[in-house]
């Protein structure tokens, strides 16, 4: 693949944000200024969303991609946090409905 320098600059942008936010909340999570489910919920509620603009066909490519990052994310803050807490639920498979709770 052949990138520009746009694109790897904004592909650098998109990567820094995701790692300052994801120190972010494990610093205000340790600090205990923030509750650790509040913050795994705050994510879900990401993902929910994304669920939704992959479902009505919003950018697909890059929602499926958002979604994965996000679970991850999710995954790795609870992990990191000392337990699992309530994992995010993963992508489904195409052509199958999401599972809820």
């Amino acid at each position: 693949m052949n990138r520009s320098r746009e694109e790897d600059r904004l592909l650098a942008e998109g990567q820094a944000a995701l790692l300052l936010g994801e120190a972010m909340m494990l610093t205000l999570i340790e600090m205990k200024l923030v509750d650790r489910d509040r913050v795994l919920e705050a994510v879900e509620n990401v993902i929910a969303a994304k669920r939704a603009m992959l479902d009505v066909g919003q950018a697909p490519a890059v929602s499926a991609a958002a979604i994965a990052l996000l679970t991850e994310l999710a995954n790795s803050l609870a992990a990191a946090l000392g337990g699992p807490g309530r994992p995010a639920q993963p992508l489904p498979p195409p052509g199958r409905e999401p599972t809820s709770g």
